[in-house]
């Protein structure tokens, strides 16, 4: 920090007070210590090499010393030293040498991606594709470090610059799903963003937002069509990253496609099951969803009778929208003799819904289930009360 210290006039205090001109003078001399292309050392016995200190802070720690050089660099008094400083650090570890290891020659270039957002300075574009080499091919640090340098850098000196081909294939191989985002962005390729959003752990919870941007946003019938038909074939994926979510699409934006949406999980019943049953969970809760299509619900209950066939009796005494009969028949095959001696009573049936209320009794008793003994007597005294009630009245 002593350099940096220096560079940017923020002179020590052991040096004691100074005028603003001798600020100016150990500036120069600092950097032209450190930047010279030879040392002044005098009878030196070995042919010494071009930008010796340089060299040596570069070995010494070559992330470190460009940390330094970053923030040296925020400082406006060193902005005419922004190129100088660049030229020399890729003649001295790109040009002259091959002395330098992927990873130092990884900290260079997220250096020079990074200043490339903060400063103006010319890079011969063959340095570009060297950078994208070296970021993308080489795991030599965080895959999350190597990436934003490579996206800072894009999106600094634009797409354009690289062969955007060959910029694509390398990020698509080095699983940069931001930088491939920007691509697919400038191609008008929105599907594959997607597959951007559920490939990026980092990102995967910002797929719905996406989405929601697209079909309410001002993009052509063609495009909206296009991530329909996307989200709908990988229905799937978006259940794994958030079932909720999910079924709040389908509801908002994707209601019409909810048939196809069941046919398509038709072979994974728990995988539809989970999803029907944040559908009707969030549209019995509002005044402005509605879900009319009977087969989907039957589909629903037949499921909820696999899965949870204990919420299918307190369901049927809420819910509306669905036959007796066909549900009926289905709670009779289930032995689900609660649920169809509600359905028999909502019916008509007495005698068949008090004789599944009395098997319910005995299957009790004979399992030794106090607790449902008396839940199940205390159903039993409440239908007769009813019908009793139902024939006074009458």
């Amino acid at each position: 920090m002593y350099i940096s210290d220096c560079l940017i006039g923020n002179i020590p205090d052991i040096m004691g007070t100074i005028d603003a001109d001798e600020t100016v003078r150990i500036q120069n001399i600092v950097f032209n210590n450190v930047f010279c292309k030879h040392s002044e050392s005098e009878n030196l016995l070995y042919q010494e090499p071009d930008y010796p200190f340089v060299k040596l802070m570069l070995k010494l720690d070559t992330r470190e010393f460009l940390n330094v050089m970053s923030v040296t660099f925020q400082h406006p008094m060193c902005l005419p030293i922004h190129q100088i400083v660049i030229d020399i650090l890729l003649y001295v570890m790109i040009e002259e040498s091959s002395d330098y290891s992927p990873l130092q020659i990884g900290h260079l270039f997220t250096f020079l991606a990074r200043q490339k957002v903060v400063s103006s300075f010319y890079l011969d574009k063959k340095y570009l594709d060297q950078a994208l080499d070296c970021l993308a091919t080489n795991d030599i640090t965080g895959h999350e470090e190597r990436e934003q340098a490579l996206l800072e850098l894009v999106l600094t000196i634009g797409v354009e610059e690289f062969n955007e081909d060959r910029l694509l294939a390398l990020s698509e191989s080095a699983k940069f799903y931001q930088v491939c985002e920007v691509i697919y962005d400038k191609r008008m390729q929105y599907d594959k963003v997607l597959f951007c959003y559920w490939s990026d752990t980092s990102r995967i919870d910002k797929v719905f937002s996406y989405i929601y941007h697209i079909m309410e946003g001002s993009y052509s019938n063609e495009v909206k069509l296009k991530i329909r038909e996307t989200c709908v074939q990988n229905i799937n994926k978006l259940i794994s990253i958030n079932n909720e979510e999910t079924a709040t699409l389908i509801l908002n934006v994707f209601r019409e496609d909810i048939e196809k949406i069941v046919y398509l999980l038709e072979s994974e019943p728990r995988t539809l099951y989970s999803l029907l049953q944040c559908v009707y969970d969030i549209s019995k809760g509002s005044d402005e969803i509605d879900i009319s299509n009977v087969e989907i619900h039957h589909a629903y209950i037949k499921l909820m009778s696999r899965y949870n066939p204990e919420f299918v009796c307190p369901y049927l005494q809420v819910a509306s929208g669905y036959n007796i009969d066909f549900i009926l028949e289905l709670c009779l095959i289930a032995n689900l003799k609660d649920a169809a001696a509600y359905l028999y009573e909502r019916r008509g049936d007495l005698a068949d819904a008090f004789k599944l209320y009395y098997d319910v009794l005995k299957d009790t008793i004979r399992d030794k289930q106090m607790v449902f003994v008396e839940e199940t007597l205390n159903k039993i005294i409440s239908f007769c009360q009813r019908k009793l009630s139902s024939a006074v009245t009458e």
